[in-house]
């Protein structure tokens, strides 16, 4: 896990701590080591908890790949579009340049 999640894992421990006085004064006897760890892992419960809703509501991993591949093509289409609306100066070739053209 990346550092900055575990900062926020540790953040949240504290916060829940302070905002729960009376598990906060029941769990004082055990060891932070376990507290630590039984945080991170229901941290990481939730977490996978909230892809598998998403995933129950339709917006599988796959089809959000396929759309944003949609919508990157999409994109490069009107980049197209626009340049062909708009010219290129990679398009414009001069009298001289056609009349050296070997065919």
């Amino acid at each position: 896990m990346t550092a900055p999640a575990n900062e926020a894992q540790r953040k949240g421990f504290f916060v829940w701590l302070a905002r729960h006085p009376s598990e906060r004064d029941a769990l004082c006897d055990v060891p932070p080591e376990l507290l630590g760890r039984l945080w991170c892992d229901a941290w990481q419960a939730g977490a996978w908890d909230g892809v598998q809703r998403n995933t129950d509501l339709g917006l599988s991993l796959t089809q959000l790949v396929e759309r944003i591949e949609e919508l990157k093509d999409m994109v490069r289409t009107a980049d197209i579009e626009r340049e062909a609306e708009q010219g290129s100066p990679y398009w414009q070739v001069d009298d001289e340049a056609i009349e050296q053209l070997p065919f």
